[in-house]
């Protein structure tokens, strides 16, 4: 993920992989720079996921997280979305999910994404964010 404002570049800022199971989307890795949390890009990815790249109307997101205080910022941010906490079959924590995502009607931010493999392979532009 590439980031720009009115004032400038950010550069490269994170990544999102993705996969979708048979009820969810699940996001296996996804990094983003402390430079730009906050801005709301998290949120308009996220949205961009579940709208975008979503041709079987899942409505649940799973987000590979591990708790642990250096993971603090970007938990926080989850939280900020609605993720909360779900537990994986040995009591340990599996990650977040988001349930029924409800989005605000936004029009600021652009995302851009290329999907580089598998049958979403295909590049689309849809703006977000407020």
């Amino acid at each position: 993920m590439n980031c720009a404002d009115r004032y400038g570049s950010y550069g490269t800022v994170g990544f999102c992989i993705e996969e979708r199971t048979g009820t969810e989307i699940v996001i296996r890795d996804f990094m983003l720079s402390c430079r730009v949390q906050g801005k709301l890009l998290e949120r308009a990815l996220f949205q961009h996921v579940v709208e975008s790249h979503n041709r079987d109307g899942l409505r649940r997101v799973l987000v590979n997280f591990r708790k642990t205080a250096r993971n603090k910022p970007a938990q926080l941010v989850l939280e900020s979305l609605g993720f909360r906490p779900v537990e994986g079959a040995t009591g340990q924590a599996a990650g977040m999910e988001l349930q029924q995502p409800e989005w605000p009607q936004w029009g600021v931010i652009r995302v851009q994404c290329a999907c580089l493999v598998g049958p979403l392979a295909s590049e689309d532009t849809v703006h977000h964010t407020q």
